[in-house]
């Protein structure tokens, strides 16, 4: 769970008298050459899958610029990285405009926030799924993303089946095709909807099928 710890980290920090969109530049603004040596350390303790060799700020060597100047070099390659680079355009605004635009339809939260992740692989792709399988994979991923709202997914209860289709393609070859940078990012969106209170859980998230 690097990627989701990359994101929530700098979003932990905002006061918490500022929304995040207004307080999360102070933040990033702030990062120093020792939170990037913190942060490469905790890289390669993690050593992500696909994580290849940059030709500057390289993981494998000391860094010696800020956080967010290193993130702003990965930000082409990495949409965790983009975050850094942006102020969380994706996370803040993106993913809360999606999220919120999902409440005008009736859909229980789990499928709202499935097609959230569906939207933002057709929108962005999945910069894990890249790295992994190379751009073409990824740009493959996301036709089929976009295929699927086209089809008018999940408004359209015969559409179901596309999405199980699209959701073993994900699957096969021991999740090869795994979106989790996708992943990563909606649990972003759904905490910064949690703290700024346009997500509000139905029912308990916590409770275990089964459990008492």
């Amino acid at each position: 769970n690097l990627g989701i710890i990359l994101l929530l980290a700098p979003l932990a920090t905002v006061r918490r008298d500022y929304s995040l969109e207004a307080g999360i530049s102070e933040v990033l603004q702030s990062t120093t050459v020792e939170d990037s040596r913190l942060v490469y350390d905790a890289i390669r303790l993690a050593q992500p899958a696909g994580l290849g060799a940059a030709g500057e700020q390289d993981v494998g060597h000391e860094p010696t610029l800020n956080l967010i100047e290193c993130m702003t070099l990965a930000a082409e390659r990495d949409m965790i990285a983009a975050q850094y680079a942006n102020g969380f355009r994706q996370v803040l605004q993106s993913g809360r405009d999606w999220l919120q635009d999902s409440l005008a339809v009736s859909l229980p939260q789990p499928q709202r926030i499935r097609l959230l992740s569906v939207r933002f692989i057709a929108a962005f792709g999945d910069s894990l799924i890249a790295r992994k399988c190379g751009q073409e994979m990824s740009d493959m991923v996301r036709e089929k993303a976009r295929q699927l709202l086209q089809e008018g997914w999940p408004m359209l209860p015969d559409t179901s089946s596309r999405y199980a289709e699209f959701d073993t393609f994900l699957r096969a070859e021991g999740n090869r095709r795994n979106p989790g940078t996708t992943a990563d990012l909606i649990a972003a969106v759904l905490f910064a909807g949690l703290r700024d209170g346009y997500v509000v859980p139905e029912g308990n998230w916590f409770e275990r099928k089964g459990s008492k």
